[in-house]
């Protein structure tokens, strides 16, 4: 059921929090979706993301992935703040979508209202907004993949992709390749989804690719954040005195390790290529080469690589998914 606009009287905006990129969008493509199939109008917020997430300027992110051609959020504005957890509730005991839409006119139904969304208070239930387009049968909206690919071809980032080769993209999660393990205490990699990818998981998973595909007809990318982004994450944590089994000089120790080297289990193939860092040229570089190439490998609870296959540019790219799989509206991709 698709609501008809009324003249655009009802719009309704996001804000963001401190996370990832793919995290972010994994909560925000499924509300976009809920929200334009009731009709309300997208007016774009800021996003705010962590400050050492491959840039410091977030906006120079949302540009790159099409948040620039929606209209931006202006002052003088009514906005309702929309509780998360209420909103959420609302939607895993509403009977129809109409249901939400009653909701959010039960709030304001002044004409001119923006019904604001604050994902920052929401980490608790974010699985939840994940799951709304499963709990209404609702289109995934992908109006912010047609804007990314017409970026992309505008001016797309200056990476080799072989017209003449298989191109694999490899995308190594940070927190497994690392895992900051000092003295048997694991830092990283276990908190969250108590399992962490061995690279040598990557490598048996690429290898078994290369011997269907034949080695010669391979064109090898291998992406993976630096051991900056893990190092300054544990700083933040600390600075907030959200880790008590870390210290300042378990930090120290961290930096002087360097973790890239256990990415020359990968050197042993012919045509393969690293980019191994943590700036947003490499991110761009990632991500463009997630969204085209044949096939892609990655773990599927990282929230980067899930996300990339809602911006899909090659519709006939394979995905081979390590770990364990995400009950989340990605899934139907």
């Amino acid at each position: 059921m698709t609501f008809h606009r009324r003249n655009d009287e009802f719009y309704f905006t996001i804000h963001s929090f401190e996370c990832g990129i793919g995290d972010h969008l994994l909560s925000w493509v499924p509300v976009y979706s809920l929200l334009t199939e009731l009709g309300f109008v997208y007016l774009h917020s800021p996003l705010t993301l962590y400050p050492f997430h491959s840039t410091e300027n977030s906006q120079e992110i949302g540009a790159f992935l099409g948040f620039d051609f929606f209209p931006k959020i202006r002052q003088g504005l009514v906005q309702e703040d929309i509780p998360l957890e209420e909103f959420c509730h609302i939607c895993m005991n509403a009977e129809s979508i109409v249901d939400v839409r009653e909701y959010l006119f039960s709030k304001n139904n002044k004409a001119g209202t923006v019904y604001s969304f604050n994902f920052k208070i929401g980490a608790k239930i974010r699985p939840v907004l994940k799951k709304l387009p499963r709990l209404f049968g609702c289109r995934i909206n992908r109006d912010l993949a047609s804007y990314y690919l017409l970026n992309m071809q505008k001016n797309h980032p200056d990476i080799s992709l072989r017209s003449d080769k298989i191109n694999i993209v490899v995308l190594v999660r940070r927190g497994d390749i690392a895992k900051f393990k000092l003295d048997n205490k694991v830092f990283w990699g276990t908190k969250i989804h108590k399992k962490y990818l061995l690279i040598e998981e990557y490598e048996r998973e690429l290898k078994r690719v290369i011997e269907q595909e034949g080695m010669e007809n391979c064109h090898i990318l291998i992406f993976s954040d630096g051991n900056r982004k893990g190092v300054l994450h544990l700083e933040r944590e600390l600075e907030y005195g959200r880790r008590d089994d870390i210290t300042r000089e378990d930090i120290y120790m961290m930096k002087q390790i360097d973790y890239d080297k256990e990415f020359d289990i990968f050197k042993k193939y012919r045509n393969v290529n690293f980019f191994i860092s943590d700036d947003f040229d490499r991110f761009k570089k990632a991500f463009y080469a997630m969204t085209c190439a044949e096939i892609v490998i990655g773990n599927h609870v990282c929230d980067f690589f899930r996300i990339s296959n809602y911006f899909k540019i090659n519709e006939n790219q394979r995905r081979y998914c390590l770990g364990p799989r995400m009950n989340d509206w990605t899934a139907s991709l």
